[in-house]
C-alpha cells in the first residue's frame, strides 16, 4: 500500500519594505574653491578637481580644510573617477590622451602616456563593472564616434560608440542628452542642458522660448513644464524621490525641488547670479560648483517602515551612507525567507549579504519575499497512521479468529 500524501504549495510574494528617504535640502555653507569641475565625495574627505591655468587636485576634509594638493602642468579637459581603492585621472596634454592612477593621498601610482590624439571636447568618464569608458563630448554632442576603454590592469583600447551594445547602460543619465539636446516641439525649439533618469522616466532640463524647461518622459507620455520666471534650467540630478534643478534668470540662480510628477515643492534662491559648473551629489550633501566657490546643501536620512503580517525586519544602528548596516529578519510561524533584494533609487540591484548591506548614498529599498513553509510530502499524517494500524490489527485478529475456528 502506497503511503503518499499530495501537498499543495502556496507561495506568498509579500514584501517588507524599508525606505531610506531624504528630507528637503538645507543650505550649509560656501567654500572658496574656484573653478571646481568635479568632486568625488568620500565618507571622510573630498577630492576636488580644479581647472585654471593648470590642473590642480585638492584633498579636503568635510569642513573644507585642504589636506593635500597636487598640480599637473599642461593637462587640460581633465576628469577623475574612482576605480577600486584608487582614482583614475584622465586628461589631454597637447591633445594626447594621458592617464594617471593616484591613491587617496594624491600620490601617483602609475602613469600612462600616449601619443593618441583626441578630438576637441571635454572628457567624460563612466564606470561599468571593472572597466572605465572615456567619451569626448563637445557642446553636449559626441565629438567623435571613438570610445576609449581602460581595463582593470590599466591597459586601454579604442573602440566605437556604435559598436558597444550596452552603451546606453554604461553612460546612463547622459545618453538622453546626447540623443536629443536640440528637440523640436509644438511651442518652439527645446535646448536641453542636462539630463538624468529615475527608473523608467527620463528627465531633461533646458530652455524653450527664453523660459526654463523641465521634461519628463516615459514609454507612454511626455510632460513639458515651462517656467517664465527663469530663462534657463541648467542642471538636474535625482535626490531620493525628488528632482533637483538649478535655474537662472540672468540675475539670480535658484535651486528647485520637484516631485516625480513635475510639481515644484521647494525653491532656494541664491543671493547672486553665479556661473555654475554642475550639481554633484555627495554623502548627505549637494555641491553646486561655481566659478569662484562651492555651495553646499545638507539633507538628512530618515527611515520609513511598512509593517506586514508575514515577518519582522529589524535594522540595527544609525543609517549612514557608505556604512555597513546590519539587519535581522524573523519570519512569522509558518513562513520562511525566500529572497532579500536591495535596490538604489535608480532601480539597480545592490549587493546584500545574509545579515548586512552597505547603505548607498541614494534612496534605498530593501525588500523581503516570504513563502509558506512546506511539510515533507513523504511524512504520513499521524492520524492516518493510527487508522492504518487499527485496520492492520483488525485484519490480523480476523485471520487468527478464522484459523482458530477451523482448528476447532
Amino acid at each position: 500500500m502506497k503511503k503518499i500524501i499530495k501537498c499543495l504549495f502556496l507561495i506568498f510574494a509579500l514584501f517588507f519594505l524599508i525606505k531610506v528617504q531624504a528630507e528637503i535640502v538645507t543650505y550649509e555653507k560656501t567654500f572658496p574653491f574656484a573653478n571646481v569641475k568635479t568632486i568625488i565625495a568620500e565618507p571622510s574627505f573630498n577630492i576636488l578637481l580644479q581647472e585654471r591655468e593648470n590642473l590642480t587636485l585638492l584633498k579636503t576634509d568635510l569642513l573644507g580644510n585642504i589636506l593635500v594638493s597636487k598640480t599637473y602642468v599642461g593637462i587640460a579637459n581633465a576628469n577623475i573617477i574612482k576605480q577600486n581603492n584608487n582614482y583614475l585621472l584622465v586628461g589631454k596634454q597637447n591633445n594626447h590622451l594621458q592617464i594617471y592612477v593616484i591613491d587617496e593621498y594624491l600620490r601617483t601610482i602609475n602613469t600612462i602616456e600616449t601619443t593618441h590624439i583626441l578630438p576637441t571636447g571635454d572628457l567624460h568618464l563612466y564606470k561599468d563593472k571593472k572597466e572605465i569608458y572615456i567619451l569626448c563630448i563637445n557642446n553636449k554632442n559626441l565629438a567623435s564616434n571613438s570610445v576609449y576603454k581602460i581595463n582593470e590592469d590599466f591597459s586601454w583600447q579604442e573602440t566605437s560608440f556604435s559598436a558597444i551594445e550596452n552603451i546606453k547602460e554604461i553612460i546612463k543619465k547622459d545618453y538622453p542628452l546626447l540623443e536629443e539636446n536640440v528637440t523640436k516641439k509644438e511651442t518652439g525649439i527645446a535646448l536641453y542642458e542636462s539630463s538624468t533618469y529615475k527608473e523608467n522616466t527620463t528627465i531633461l532640463v533646458g530652455s524653450i522660448n527664453n523660459k526654463g524647461l523641465l521634461t519628463l518622459k516615459d514609454d507612454d507620455k511626455t510632460i513639458d513644464i515651462e517656467d517664465e520666471a527663469y530663462t534657463k534650467y541648467l542642471y538636474t540630478t535625482i535626490l531620493n524621490d525628488s528632482i533637483l534643478v538649478l535655474a537662472t534668470n540672468g540675475e539670480q540662480n535658484a535651486l528647485f525641488v520637484f516631485d516625480l510628477t513635475g510639481e515644484k515643492k521647494e525653491e532656494y534662491k541664491q543671493e547672486e547670479n553665479l556661473t555654475t559648473s554642475s550639481i554633484i551629489k555627495g554623502q548627505q550633501k549637494i555641491y553646486i560648483t561655481t566659478e569662484n566657490s562651492v555651495i553646499t546643501y545638507n539633507y538628512e536620512t530618515i527611515l520609513n517602515k511598512e509593517e506586514n503580517l508575514y515577518g519582522t525586519l529589524t535594522i540595527e544602528g544609525k543609517l549612514k551612507p557608505y556604512e555597513k548596516i546590519k539587519y535581522q529578519i524573523e519570519p512569522n510561524s509558518g513562513y520562511k525567507i525566500k529572497e532579500v533584494l536591495l535596490k538604489n533609487d535608480q532601480g539597480d540591484l545592490l549587493e546584500v549579504k545574509e545579515e548586512s548591506f552597505v547603505l548607498p548614498n541614494t534612496n534605498a529599498y530593501l525588500s523581503v519575499t516570504y513563502e509558506a513553509e512546506v511539510e515533507n510530502p513523504n511524512t504520513a499524517d499521524p492520524i492516518l497512521l493510527i487508522f492504518l494500524g487499527i485496520f492492520l490489527l483488525l485484519g490480523i485478529l480476523i485471520k487468527l479468529y478464522k484459523k482458530w475456528n477451523w482448528l476447532k
